[in-house]
């Protein structure tokens, strides 16, 4: 099988086959990333937001920048490069209360049911330009969720915990599919 890293423009920057050691791993609401392991006589530096797409398991991105190691026994850089989901990088990102104004509360508590909430996630993703392949984020709650008002506080979060701690919250489990939020029980 074959691996193509992009850079943000689309353009590629690294192809190969994906070598012994290289791995997916996904644990609900705790990781999802593809690790991949190869050498190289002369470095690649990889920047943020170079992607590649699995047709299997989707959009990863990089989102930790990375420097890849010197093996003086080989003479070549050692990678072991981590691209994460592409929802992943919302861990990048502060989760505002009006992310469309320019007092962005980052601290701040709400009374509400999970579909106000989660609505102003969509506010944020909105606000940051993130699409899934041009198209907007939507949210989907389950029906074994119950939609009852609850209060957060959230206190300088990323918008990825901020879903996840909703999760909690309400007693279910939160993953993202395309363009889909999902809350909801995995059972």
């Amino acid at each position: 099988m074959k691996i193509e890293i992009r850079n943000s423009a689309g353009t590629p920057c690294y192809q190969d086959v994906v070598r012994k050691g290289s791995k997916r791993k996904f644990t609900l609401m705790k990781e999802d990333f593809i690790l991949l392991k190869f050498s190289l006589k002369s470095p690649v530096f990889f920047k943020l937001g170079d992607w590649t797409e699995d047709t299997r398991f989707g959009r990863f991105e990089l989102c930790d920048l990375y420097k890849p190691k010197y093996n003086r026994k080989t003479g070549a850089y050692d990678y072991e490069l981590q691209l994460d989901a592409y929802y992943w990088k919302w861990k990048n990102k502060i989760f505002k209360y009006t992310p469309e104004t320019t007092g962005q509360e980052a601290s701040w508590n709400l009374t509400a049911p999970l579909d106000v909430q989660a609505g102003i996630v969509l506010r944020n993703l909105k606000a940051l330009g993130y699409t899934y392949k041009g198209q907007d984020f939507v949210f989907s709650i389950d029906s074994t969720v119950e939609n009852k008002s609850q209060l957060m506080s959230y206190d300088n979060i990323n918008i990825l915990d901020a879903c996840f701690e909703m999760a909690k919250k309400w007693d279910c489990e939160c993953w993202v599919t395309e363009n889909i939020i999902h809350f909801g029980r995995c059972e």
